[in-house]
This record gives structure tokens, sequence and C-alpha cells, in this order.
């Protein structure tokens, strides 16, 4: 099992692939991939290869959105909003962190996107490797970003960093 994970090793490192995440929204580390399949094999088989169905047509209507706004196959949906917020008041000690981020003036529902990553206090750098964030709790006036430390050996300081948001949706 191990020696078939070494050939994608390469693909991986190429798109600065250095975690994945589950459908329960589990963080599986690179390293950890061969372990996690093989751990579900024996839950897995295989069905029927004629009548291969693509996995868009599986997801339900939800994810399906997502997916086109992401895409932009929808043109009714447009970024309403961008922002960014300190991370001043965090705990350095936690390894997970959330903030609540409220949104002025606030939106008759709360049927909307957030996309957004962590920057650097100079703003310039993205630390997609050391931080995952993760948006959600959506209301009219504004949502919560849950903040993972990916990488525990770390010399940044997530209090000097940043979360670069934006919101999307379909204007009232």
């Amino acid at each position: 099992m191990e020696s078939s994970f070494e050939s994608l090793t390469p693909f991986f490192d190429n798109f600065n692939v250095s975690y994945f995440l589950t459908k329960k929204g589990s963080i599986i580390e690179k390293d950890d991939l061969p372990k996690w399949i093989q751990s579900t094999n024996n839950d897995l088989e295989i069905i029927e290869f004629d009548n291969i169905i693509s996995l868009y047509d599986i997801l339900k209507e939800e994810q399906q959105r997502s997916i086109n706004i992401i895409l932009n196959t929808q043109n009714n949906t447009k970024v309403i909003m961008t922002g960014i917020v300190d991370l001043e008041d965090l705990n350095i000690d936690n390894t997970e962190h959330y903030k609540r981020i409220n949104i002025n003036p606030s939106f008759e529902n709360g049927k909307f996107e957030v996309f957004g990553s962590i920057i650097s206090n100079n703003k310039k750098e993205n630390l997609k490797s050391e931080f995952f964030v993760r948006f959600g709790l959506y209301d009219p006036n504004g949502f919560s970003a849950m903040i993972k430390t990916l990488n525990k050996n770390s010399e940044i300081n997530i209090t000097e960093c940043y979360i670069l948001w934006m919101i999307t949706g379909i204007p009232s």
C-alpha cells in the first residue's frame, strides 16, 4: 500500500498539498493518507463499472451550488463584500481558534458563502501551509472563522496575522 502512494508524492509536492479534508471535516496529513485509506478500505467496494455517475451529480444541491459559485457558472452570484480582520485577541498557546466576524451593514438573511485565508502581518504572504481556516455559523450579522494550526512547530505568531475574507451571494 505504501509504495503506490510514493508515486503520488511528486504530484502532492507540485500542487503544494500538505493535507486533505474528509467529509466530516477531519484533517488528514499527507503522510497519514495511506494509513487513513487502509483503515477505511474495508468499508469500500466497487458497485458497478458500466454506468459512471459524475461526483457532481451525487452531491447535494447545496454542495453543487458551492461548486457553481467557485467555478462562477451562475452569473447571478456576486462578490458582495470583502474585508480584513486582525487576530490580536487569539491565544497563541491554542492550536484551534474561533473568531466571530460581524458585518456592517447586516444582511437580510444568512444565505451567503465566505471564502478567505490567513495572511501574514505584512499582508503579503498567504499562510495556507501554516493555518487552515473554515467559515461557518452564518447569520445576517456575520459569520465565524474556525482556525486550526497545521504546523505545530511554526514560529509564526497567530496574533500578528489577519483573515482576508470575501462574501459571495445573490444581492437582494
